[in-house]
């Protein structure tokens, strides 16, 4: 098996201690070392900064500087991105020991008191440490930047627990921008409590939710939670999408603000509420093809008219829709005004199709609409029953015709007898006479007309 390659420095300025730290190193069966060596902290801080290091084994009384000053050094020059370090001392003192681990150092040795196998496990130990620690910290800094740049809200929070362990707070460790945005919050607001800040999460019963997630671990979920609170200085009504998830001794939760969007719903709903009102309310048949005219929608008169149901007509071709009975002729037609419509035509003609008891004449239409594009998406077939006027319209028609002929018949009776009659109309003052004037007197009806004023 391949040994890893590693780079050890070594700071000492005994050569002896130098050596036998190499042969201890060298001795080792899973690395393969490169060994660097520096006789004082300067000459050690210069190699640090002109290669990569994995780990420093460190003497800590050296010439120029003790281990913590070239500790505090390292740090400096590095940037908080420094190898990790193995404290090694002539003397075996324990508050020596503590200061040099709080410094930074990985690990804590006594020369004569350490052998080969625990030098080499020292060395393992402190770069699989910093290794461990440099990837937390790059997991760290993932999770710091997608939480702080995402657009939802979010929150961690550590239970606050009384001498009984109930919980009856819980403290505010952690919110990204969003959370702060949204709850009118400043970063001075961290580590205060959640009652204190929004008293309304108790009154509500959020927070007896909330605990009940942490003593459980069943994660909560709501959406379009309506909550009222004072943020910031304001008095508001909110809407909230939250989710709740168990972490450790307390909870994180993520909330989008859907404040905008249920109003938007609301209005919606209100519109539509109207638009069905006027949609089904109308007298007219009204309904929405698509441009293959298929079926998508018919108000309520027509249905009614029809006597059927949006499932006996709806998502079908319209030319087959049951409402009444056509001739094939007529649903060849229906097919070619369709076509004309989806092309973009305003189509409009009269109809005669066999109603439940009789012929019903149907003044009929079809409108386009079309998107910003100008391309057809909709088109609303309208029609309504104009049997009543149509026969109302035959019936004066043949009044008309009657009435021409019973006035012919009046003038030919009245030339028969040779005599004069008059239809003197009183309220429009107005006098008809038959031709037998002209007969009688020697005037036309014209002519007439003065002499008898």
């Amino acid at each position: 098996m391949t040994r890893q390659q590693r780079t050890v420095l070594i700071v000492d300025d005994f050569p002896q201690d130098r050596e036998t730290y190499r042969r201890y190193l060298l001795a080792d069966p899973e690395f393969d070392y490169t060994i660097l060596e520096a006789e004082s902290g300067e000459a050690g801080l210069v190699l640090c900064q002109k290669g990569h290091i994995d780990v420093i084994l460190l003497e800590f009384k050296l010439p120029d500087l003790d281990g913590l000053e070239f500790l505090a050094e390292l740090k400096a020059q590095a940037n908080g991105n420094c190898p990790p370090v193995v404290m090694v001392t002539g003397q075996g003192n324990e508050v020596l020991a503590v200061k040099a681990i709080k410094s930074g150092a990985e690990d804590y040795l006594v020369k004569g008191q350490t052998t080969p196998e625990e030098l080499q496990q020292a060395v393992r130990c402190a770069i699989e440490n910093s290794q461990l620690r440099r990837k937390l910290q790059a997991t760290e800094e993932r999770f710091r930047i997608s939480v702080e740049n995402m657009l939802d809200c979010f929150g961690i929070y550590c239970a606050i627990r009384d001498e009984s362990g109930e919980i009856v707070d819980f403290r505010i460790d952690y919110l990204n921008p969003a959370a702060m945005e949204s709850n009118r919050m400043t970063q001075e607001d961290i580590g205060k409590r959640l009652r204190q800040l929004f008293p309304q999460q108790y009154e509500t019963g959020l927070f007896a939710e909330y605990c009940l997630v942490v003593e459980t671990g069943q994660p909560l979920l709501k959406e379009s939670l309506v909550y009222t609170d004072v943020f910031g200085t304001e008095l508001l009504t909110r809407a909230y999408d939250l989710r709740v998830s168990k972490l450790e001794d307390g909870f994180v939760a993520s909330w989008r603000d859907v404040t905008q969007k249920k109003q938007t719903e609301i209005a919606l709903q209100e519109s539509e509420r109207r638009f069905r009102a006027i949609f089904d309310g109308t007298f007219q048949f009204i309904g929405l093809l698509n441009p293959d005219g298929i079926l998508l929608e018919a108000n309520k008169t027509a249905l009614d008219f029809g006597a059927i149901t949006q499932a006996d007509v709806v998502n079908r071709p319209f030319w087959e829709a049951r409402w009444w009975t056509i001739s094939p002729q007529t649903q060849e037609q229906l097919k070619h005004a369709i076509a004309r419509a989806a092309a973009g035509e305003f189509v409009r003609y009269e109809v005669d199709v066999l109603g439940p008891c009789d012929i019903i004449t149907i003044d009929f239409s079809l409108q386009p609409v079309r998107d910003e594009t100008g391309k057809v998406v909709l088109i609303i077939p309208e029609g309504r029953d104009v049997s009543d006027r149509k026969r109302t319209e035959t019936a004066l028609q043949q009044t008309d015709i009657d009435l021409y002929r019973a006035v012919e018949k009046f003038e030919l009776a009245a030339a028969a007898v040779n005599c004069l009659i008059y239809d003197w109309d009183i309220e429009k003052c107005t006098v008809d006479r038959t031709q037998g004037l002209t007969r009688l007197v020697g005037y036309t009806l014209e002519e007439a007309d003065p002499v008898l004023q």
